[in-house]
């Protein structure tokens, strides 16, 4: 059904009108740039005011102070996207997935492909630049807000921001070969670094895919956080023991989610 034909249904049975696609990417463009300013500001209350020699706390404090300030993020973009608008978060993967095993080893085999070819271009045009910090000199704190901004806060902003609103948004009204590249595209230009644009363009695509057969969010939540657990745990990286907590707290809101969201309703496509 089309969103022309959908809309005047809608306005028939005196149903609010859902959101646009154009204020489906303003509403992801609000959740990302807050996010990303958030990841800077929520930790600073905490930095400034407890000591490093907390060392563990300290961490425990910034990574809630921006947890929670993720979360205002996170309303006030669905505010933005749904002001006016019938508030049904179910087509922008607020629901439990479908076809769960068979698209993570679709998505796992495709990323995998996306990274190679990625990287071959990146290699090619000598572009240089990467997203994982060197954590090994840094005190206890700074690795623990790294490594939970990485494996948790990550994961949750980008892929609702990126696949649950923008994508969906641009797919609902201009098909998958186009919502997914330019949404991939954004999400892999808004890292800023020039080495990650086109793997994380190819993956960002990957994700796309991940979320519209599924149906939700979340599959491709897991996926990014499997990703970022795996380059935590990287020499590179050193994020150490710290990894293994953070991934079994993504873990634990992955299955709140499940079980606190709706299931897709029978027969629906994904």
């Amino acid at each position: 059904m089309s969103a022309t034909i959908q809309a005047r249904i809608e306005a028939a049975v005196g149903l609010p009108p859902t959101a646009g696609w154009l204020r489906g990417v303003c509403a992801a463009l609000v959740m990302f740039v807050l996010y990303v300013t958030f990841s800077i500001t929520g930790a600073l209350p905490a930095a400034l005011l407890v000591p490093h020699s907390w060392g563990i706390v300290r961490g425990v404090l910034e990574s809630v102070g921006v947890a929670v300030v993720s979360v205002l993020a996170l309303i006030v973009g669905f505010e933005v996207l749904l002001a006016n608008r019938r508030r049904d978060v179910r087509p922008y993967g607020f629901q439990r997935p479908r076809y769960v095993p068979s698209t993570v080893v679709l998505g796992v085999l495709m990323g995998f492909g996306a990274l190679i070819v990625g990287n071959i271009i990146t290699n090619l045009l000598g572009l240089t630049g990467t997203t994982t910090p060197d954590l090994h000199s840094k005190p206890q704190s700074v690795k623990m807000f790294f490594v939970f901004l990485a494996i948790v806060v990550a994961p949750w902003m980008e892929e609702v921001s990126i696949r649950g609103v923008m994508f969906s948004s641009l797919d609902s009204r201009f098909g998958f070969m186009v919502g997914a590249p330019v949404s991939g595209f954004l999400w892999a230009g808004g890292h800023f670094v020039p080495a990650v644009l086109f793997p994380f363009t190819f993956l960002g695509i990957v994700l796309a895919f991940v979320r519209r057969r599924t149906g939700s969010v979340l599959p491709g939540i897991g996926l990014h956080g499997t990703q970022n657990t795996l380059a935590s745990l990287t020499t590179r990286a050193g994020g150490g023991w710290l990894v293994l907590p953070m991934a079994l707290i993504l873990l634990a809101t992955l299955v709140v989610a499940w079980w606190r969201l709706p299931a897709q309703p029978a027969g629906a496509s994904p």
